[in-house]
């Protein structure tokens, strides 16, 4: 069974940092002393779980008054079934829920067509975070609330969120 569960800000963070950790640092190798910053203070993290396990978390937060999402994974093994896509319809509508107007994110090179999927298009120029192509991204909530086709057919049901 799949479930999920949101972790408020100033709370423990280990399920989505055992997540974060393994794609991250282990897989993507980024420095492990970047991985948490003080966003994660300000940020609700959610976290998805396969058996229990975690395997999926991504972050929300607002600031400057815009909505970011950011370390959005999932655990290599998870990934083509439909984990990402359930993960960023939880971000997308807590984001919508809490009246965004748009919301932006950084995306590594290779993750820009995934969020292109949902309406987030690419602005600026690429730039470089810690030797990596990222972009960065911005979605209206008009883009956000359009129906599509998230291209990903086995998106599962989240049977269980917890606040």
């Amino acid at each position: 069974m799949i479930s999920g569960t949101w972790i408020r800000p100033g709370m423990p963070l280990e399920d989505a940092l055992c997540v974060r950790r393994a794609v991250f640092i282990e897989e993507l190798g980024f420095p492990p002393e970047i991985e948490t910053d003080a966003l994660d203070e300000i940020s609700w993290q959610a976290v998805l779980y396969k058996d229990g396990a975690p395997v999926a978390s991504g972050r929300i937060y607002w600031e400057g008054g815009d909505f970011f999402l950011g370390r959005i994974c999932v655990l290599r093994a998870w990934r083509n079934r439909g984990m990402g896509d359930a993960l960023m319809r939880l971000l997308i509508k807590k984001a919508l829920n809490h009246a965004a107007g748009s919301l932006v994110l950084c995306a590594i090179r290779q993750a820009v067509p995934f969020f292109e999927r949902y309406g987030f298009r690419p602005v600026g120029e690429p730039c470089d975070v810690d030797g990596m192509p990222h972009r960065h991204m911005r979605a209206t909530a008009e883009a956000l609330r359009a129906p599509r086709d998230s291209g990903d057919t086995m998106c599962p049901e989240v049977k269980t969120i917890r606040p």
